[in-house]
């Protein structure tokens, strides 16, 4: 129970234990739903994209409104939440006004459920997530048998440019950013007799599913975990500067493989330098790869530039391939611009957006007080998703859900997880 509950503890603490026993669940559902809710190239897909979005979508803010409710009644509402409340309550005016009635489900299918798992205080254990990725790679291996995943758990099988890529998840990324959890929860609060086989094991898969992103989100985050136990570094402030030079550096690296371009030899062959920045197997100018190196970049540039158009209130539901003239991938390449949230919502809701980067940034402030490391650092990679893989955060992805929940990571405090309150080790310094 958290310092702000309310009369009736044994009520809470019993309902406590529920909602902890619910939000295990559905973390299992979600990892579960990872593999079922296939729509990517090549693989197969059991179900329609309609059935999954009621199957996978409508759990999770069922929960997340019952919880929500719940934190309201025992007052545990704080700032970050009111602002993510206002931040739905705005889209959901400006929508109706204006006739723009598609971005309402979504939107509340992503503000619901955040809202309750913040202010109800979920997070998941080290524990928690151990067993969900020791019971996600058999069932990775599987789905990579029977066709529904390209990549596969050992190098050299994946149908992919990269033979050497490796998957979990039929999507790659999304493997990418499930492993980036688990390593910093084990590296922060774990002394399990698994810790460091559970280390090495989400460390092959995050470094073979070559995401550069999540690389860099868990450097950054590692970085803040270092930098922010020094004395040099314990005021709000000076925190606040580290995170910004971070999250600076990542913008920066985003664009770096287009400057390496204009200046590295186009015959330039070292592999690692070839497939983590650029895609390819050839060379710094591999095909697609270039394209697809610079594709980022060149999505902010064009989501910015609708925003400038309709800054307070932005354009609403649109297709952005009607309003691009570069096509940066190709003619026949379907711009769904969803890999980055934080600047598509500037383009289809405007200012608006400043109530979610608010929101993040109140939720981190507040563990940044507290000296909550692990949870600021979740914000961190939480923050690099939001920029760089906008189609992964949705609240029935288990890894968005993970690192939303991991900003309520509290050290050797009471801890909403497994079902039941129990101790988080003290953090392995």
């Amino acid at each position: 129970m958290t310092d702000q509950a309310v009369a009736h503890p044994g009520t809470t603490l019993s309902l406590t234990a529920i909602c902890g026993s619910l939000f295990s669940c559905m973390l299992a559902y979600y990892v579960l739903a990872r593999f079922v809710g296939v729509d990517y190239e090549g693989a197969t897909q059991i179900l329609s994209p309609q059935v999954q979005y009621f199957v996978f979508a409508v759990p999770i803010v069922i929960f997340g409104g019952f919880v929500a409710v719940l934190a309201f009644v025992n007052g545990t509402v704080r700032l970050p939440e009111w602002l993510l409340l206002f931040y739905l309550v705005a889209i959901v005016l400006v929508s109706v006004l204006r006739g723009d009635f598609i971005i309402i489900p979504s939107t509340i299918a992503f503000c619901v459920p955040i809202f309750g798992i913040w202010a109800f205080g979920l997070a998941p254990s080290p524990a928690l997530l151990n067993t969900l990725l020791y019971f996600s790679i058999p069932l990775g291996a599987l789905t990579y048998l029977i066709g529904m995943n390209g990549w596969g758990i050992i190098p050299g099988l994946a149908h992919d440019e990269i033979a050497w890529r490796v998957s979990i998840f039929p999507g790659v990324a999304d493997t990418a950013f499930f492993c980036v959890p688990i390593i910093l929860a084990n590296l922060w609060f774990s002394n399990g007799v698994f810790r460091k086989a559970t280390l090495y094991l989400a460390g092959y898969f995050l470094l073979f599913s070559v995401i550069r992103s999540s690389v860099i989100a868990l450097i950054l985050a590692l970085a803040y975990l270092h930098l922010a136990r020094k004395a040099a570094f314990r005021t709000s402030l000076r925190r606040w500067t580290i995170v910004f030079l971070m999250i600076t550096a990542f913008l920066i690296s985003i664009v770096l493989p287009a400057i390496l371009v204009a200046i590295l030899p186009t015959d330039l062959n070292i592999p690692v330098i070839n497939q983590f920045l650029f895609h390819s197997e050839t060379n710094v100018q591999g095909a697609q790869g270039l394209s697809d190196t610079m594709y980022r970049g060149w999505l902010w540039a064009q989501h910015i530039s609708i925003f400038s158009h309709s800054p307070l209130f932005g354009i609403g539901s649109y297709d952005l391939n009607e309003y691009i003239d570069t096509r940066i991938l190709g003619p026949d390449y379907d711009y769904s611009g969803s890999e980055s949230l934080i600047t598509g919502q500037l383009s289809r809701v405007g200012l608006i957006t400043f109530f979610l980067i608010a929101a993040i940034v109140t939720k981190m402030h507040s563990a940044m007080r507290e000296d909550e490391h692990a949870a600021v650092a979740s914000g961190i990679v939480t923050i690099v998703l939001l920029f760089s893989h906008g189609g992964i955060c949705n609240t029935y992805n288990v890894e968005f859900l993970i690192l939303i929940a991991g900003m309520n990571w509290r050290t050797a405090k009471v801890s909403r997880v497994l079902g039941q309150d129990r101790k988080i080790p003290e953090a392995i310094r």
